[in-house]
């Protein structure tokens, strides 16, 4: 079986730079989930609840400059 993904470029530059740049997206979102799941199992190093949904947040935005 052989699968291609085709694009027009430039007019689809930035469908192609999400097409070639998904598994490191896919990493980071594996990354975060790591992080939750620690936090559940071992509990964690923020102070506040407020402080831990915003390292999770920056870790989210780290994600998305890779797309």
């Amino acid at each position: 079986m052989i699968a291609e993904l085709r694009f027009n470029l430039p007019e689809q530059r930035w469908e192609f730079d999400q097409a070639i740049r998904a598994h490191e997206a896919w990493a980071a979102l594996r990354d975060i989930d790591q992080v939750c799941r620690n936090v559940v199992k071992h509990g964690t190093e923020h102070k506040t609840p407020e402080e831990l949904a915003q390292f999770i947040r920056s870790m989210i935005g780290e994600a998305g400059d890779l797309l």
